[in-house]
């Protein structure tokens, strides 16, 4: 026989046009094993060449091969379509497995990474022998679509089989032998003869079916259906919700076929929830169709009133089908089942054949749609099970027989007669790769959503290097399954679970401090102290927002906190001498967070020094975190934090590692703590006086007098207020002009600012005077601070409120732990950059660091400010005058028309002509009036003119024409 190439293109394309996707073509086995033969002879041949898969398959797969023979690293992980098409080492046909099974087919796999989704199967049965890695042993039971269930099975211990595949050299090994059951699909019992009896599948022919239902649906698709159907799904809203509101007080009284309705429903959503009750319960009030005055329909319950307002009261639109929805609230069955038969006709309704097909695995219980039970009632029907007999066996030899023998054997026997499940199940290969690349976000886990997951970095670049020949790699090239969302929350879920056992909240807290205690060095101790505290006091100058606790894992009303500081921490706020302090709200649920943050002179830099997490804001909280602080300061460094009106010798004194000014917001609960807190310093120093009255003790003074010796206010709040105030522009000239160093009128402009300011004024003034330490805050004058710390130190809070700032953009609403990881990470990061620049010098960025360059940053600010904000001021006048021209222009010729009126009526003889006289004087009269008008108008445009005096950049002038003009 000639062993020349002949070309076989036209005998190809004589089998090609007899092949119908849409159809089945049946042969004897014998011919369509050989064809099966011949189709793997002619890929397996050296001149052919496969075209590149639109999907990138191929590429995969190529990149799969050149990993296998012997690169290094890990190979490139293969999507489970194209593991499913890898093509097998050998095929053999009546091959015998043992006394009382003959295989038609065997397939042999070399590759350890082959997944089998979709076995083939026949009624001798197909055997699929699998090489297996024995250091990450798999069951490819696990990696089948078809669900799998009773009667199902294995042997005993001691009943050991051997399978004439499975040898070690000569000696056969004893295997474990698994059976199970493929337990069918779920389908609507309205789908018409939804059997489709196959003995292979693959992802092409899923992708066949679907498309024809696409088709099948766009055919049927038209402006009446789209209609139809979203009225059908507002009854199947109603009918699941009800009136929806939680004031469940009331109870409808129901006759007895109403009752009987009553219950079925009840019932019904119970399965179809599974037997989930809801927590609150919900009104049980009858929902009708009505139509108000106006012929508008609307759906409401029955208790809706004036009163009560919580139940259900909707408007319709004109975009549903209003006969459907009357023929359905008043139970005209003619009428429903003329327009469902209409629609049925059409092919959709509740009465069409149904072609919803689930997996036997699915979550779903009941059709997604409406139907119509045996008793004519519209409802969602319960999916049912359409049956299978097809065997699953598998073969895997016993534990110490895998190294020698790295093989198992499946046997698939039978005839499916359903159709082609989903493949929306991950093998569990690939998810052992996702749950590696979630453990390794660590902190990042603590809050991750799938909509994080996926835009996560680490995922992005994990898919790269597994598939590194596609541009943008997704997770669904991973796994088809993974394109479902709520699919990859279980993976997320479990990850969570594995990495954080006692969860994200106070509970995961308390363990992480635990593991930090027993597994770090001290100097690496980040969770430094809990508080834990019931029943915790509070008073009438406490500022004690409540927290949402609600959706707060582990909530409790006790007092909590979470001190965060480092020992290199507590050594740099030892030697601080303008300290900021700043509590937030936004970045963890459940808990706010303050923060103590300073300026280090000679790196230019922002320092944190802690954070602390806590859930209440009051004075004596924060009085407990800073006597929690200063004990961990006296043990990391052998003393507590020093203070200059408590420790120096005079009360000109700045002495070195002493804080001399603490800046902060008007945040009552905060700063009476600062107090309390020096109040108990002070209790503890024995009979020492105070710098600046002498004749009183330190142990004498109260809270609010020692803010007055260390405390100042920050002005930027406090003018963002003034701003908000209403009051006019004097008024809160005169509210600035109090944040100085000195006031030579301040009684007299306190008194201004009441008289002039009226409620609003006085409002203010009172506030900050019951604050007790505002007006010390903000004048030099009325406090006990040096001169020369006053203007040495900031006026505002800003260093802390942009520390604030930059942890936010790690994240907010985060969990307790998630939060608590990421401010770690993120002050890790800053406290490295600081002693990277200590000990070699290098900063964050080219800037010199120099004093110099914040003064010029500062001043470009400002002036870029001052423009924007005079440009708006422009603005405005430009548009006000616009109005006022326009008033003036209507002014003028509305006292023109008067003039023109006023001289008609003078040429008119009242004697003769008594009648155009009468006609004359009506026309002045109501020019008289339109010019009145005019001239309010344009007074109060003038007056708003006025306003603006003052402002703009003075490019734009207000436009206020004379009097004469007018």
């Amino acid at each position: 026989m000639s062993s020349e190439n002949l070309d076989i293109s036209e005998s190809l394309r004589r089998i090609s046009v007899l092949v119908d996707p849409s159809a089945h073509i049946l042969a004897p086995s014998h011919i369509a094993e050989w064809l099966f033969e011949l189709a793997n002879d002619l890929e397996s041949a050296k001149d052919f060449e496969s075209p590149p898969s639109p999907t990138g398959s191929s590429a995969r797969a190529r990149g799969v091969s050149e990993s296998s023979s012997g690169s290094s690293g890990s190979p490139p992980l293969i999507p489970s379509e194209t593991r499913n098409t890898i093509a097998a080492t050998r095929i053999q046909h009546d091959v015998k497995i043992n006394r009382k099974t003959t295989l038609s087919v065997l397939y042999t796999y070399e590759d350890v990474d082959f997944c089998l989704e979709y076995p083939e199967t026949s009624t001798k049965g197909v055997g699929y022998l699998m090489k297996r890695d024995p250091l990450n042993w798999t069951n490819p039971l696990l990696d089948v679509a078809y669900s799998r269930g009773k009667p199902e099975g294995q042997n005993k211990k001691g009943k050991e089989e051997t399978c004439s595949l499975l040898t070690n050299g000569p000696t056969l090994v004893l295997c474990k032998k698994i059976h199970a059951t493929c337990q069918g699909v779920k389908i609507c019992p309205q789908a018409a003869d939804a059997s489709v009896p196959h003995c292979s599948a693959s992802p092409e022919l899923v992708r066949e079916r679907l498309r024809v239902d696409m088709e099948t649906y766009a055919a049927g698709t038209s402006p009446n259906r789209l209609v139809f159907e979203k009225t059908a799904a507002l009854i199947t809203a109603l009918r699941t919700t009800g009136c929806g509101s939680r004031e469940s007080t009331e109870t409808p009284a129901l006759a007895a076929s109403e009752q009987q309705a009553v219950d079925f429903l009840k019932t019904h959503h119970s399965r179809m929830q599974r037997g989930y009750e809801p927590a609150v319960a919900q009104c049980t009030g009858r929902v009708s169709l009505e139509y108000n005055h106006e012929g508008k329909a609307l759906v409401v319950c029955e208790f809706n009133s004036s009163s009560n307002r919580f139940h259900l009261c909707r408007f319709l639109d004109e975009s549903y089908d209003l006969d459907y929805l009357e023929a359905y609230f008043n139970e005209d069955d003619d009428e429903l089942e003329r327009i469902e038969e209409a629609a049925s006709r059409l092919g959709y309704g509740p009465l069409a054949t149904c072609r919803n097909v689930a997996n036997f695995s699915s979550q779903r219980y009941h059709c997604s749609f409406d139907h119509r039970d045996d008793a004519g009632r519209l409802v969602q029907l319960p999916m049912k099970n359409l049956s299978c007999t097809v065997k699953f066996t598998l073969y895997e030899p016993l534990l110490e027989f895998r190294q020698n023998c790295p093989y198992v054997l499946l046997v698939c026997k039978g005839e499916h007669p359903h159709p082609i499940p989903l493949l929306t199940k991950t093998p569990p290969r690939i998810q052992d790769d996702l749950l590696v690349v979630l453990k390794s976000l660590d902190g990042d886990l603590a809050d991750l959503t799938p909509r994080r997951f996926l835009r996560h970095p680490v995922l992005r670049a994990y898919l790269q290097q597994r598939f590194p020949q596609l541009p943008n790699p997704t997770l669904i090239d991973l796994h088809t399954s993974l394109a479902n969302r709520e699919h990859l929350r279980v993976y997320i879920k479990s990850a969570k679970v594995n990495l954080f056992p006692e969860g994200t909240g106070w509970k995961g807290v308390l363990r992480l401090k635990e593991w930090q205690d027993h597994n770090l060095g001290l100097e690496e101790h980040y969770i430094r102290c809990i508080i834990d505290v019931p029943d915790f006091p509070t008073d009438e100058f406490d500022s004690d927002e409540a927290l949402a606790a609600s959706n707060v894992p582990d909530a409790s009303p006790n007092l909590r906190a979470i001190v965060c500081m480092t020992p290199n921490g507590s050594r740099r706020l030892k030697k601080s001498q303008y300290v900021q302090s700043d509590i937030g709200f936004q970045r963890i649920e459940g808990f706010h967070e303050f923060e103590i943050a300073s300026m280090d002179s000679f790196a230019n830099t922002s320092v944190i020094f802690l954070r602390i997490y806590l859930n209440r804001q009051t004075a004596l909280a924060h009085k407990l975190i800073l006597d929690a602080v200063n004990s961990l300061v006296t043990k990391d460094t052998g003393s507590g934090i020093r203070w200059r009106h408590l420790h120096a010798t005079s009360s000109t004194e700045t002495p070195c590692e002493t804080v001399l000014l603490w800046t902060a917001d008007q945040h009552g609960g905060q700063a009476k703590g600062l107090g309390l807190h020096l109040q108990a310093i002070a209790g503890n120093l024995g009979e020492k006086y105070d710098l600046h009255e002498p004749h009183r003790l330190l142990s004498d003074l109260g809270p609010y007098e020692h803010l007055h010796r260390v405390f100042r206010l920050c002005e930027v709040h406090g003018k963002r207020n003034i701003r908000k105030c209403a009051v006019s522009d004097e008024v809160r000239n005169l509210m600035r002009s109090l944040m100085c160093v000195r006031h030579p009128t301040w009684d007299a402009t306190l008194q201004s600012i009441r008289d002039l300011g009226g409620k609003a004024g006085t409002d203010w003034v009172n506030d900050k005077s019951r604050s007790q330490f505002a007006f010390e805050g903000w004048c030099w004058e009325k406090s006990h601070i040096p001169e020369i710390v006053w203007k040495a130190g900031q006026s505002h809070s800003n260093l802390v409120e942009s520390v604030h700032a930059d942890v936010n953009r790690e994240g907010v609403r985060c969990t307790l732990l998630g939060g608590l990881k990421k401010g770690l990470a993120f002050d890790t990061q800053k406290m490295k950059t600081l002693q990277t620049f200590e000990e070699y010098f290098i900063r964050p960025s080219y800037k010199s660091g120099h004093i110099s360059e914040n003064a010029i940053k500062s001043l470009k600010r400002k002036n870029t400010a001052q423009h924007r904000n005079l440009s708006k001021e422009d603005e405005k006048i430009s548009a006000q005058n616009v109005k006022t021209e326009k008033a003036f222009n209507t002014f003028n010729k509305a006292a023109k028309q008067r003039q023109i009126s006023s001289a008609f009526l003078q040429a008119v003889n009242p004697q003769t002509q008594a009648q155009l006289y009468r006609a004359r004087q009506q026309e002045l009269n109501k020019s008289d009036e339109s010019c009145k008008r005019a001239e309010t108008k344009y007074l109060k445009e003038l007056e708003s003119a006025g306003v603006l005096d003052g402002s703009g950049s003075g490019k734009v002038a207000i436009w206020k024409p004379p009097l004469q003009s007018m």
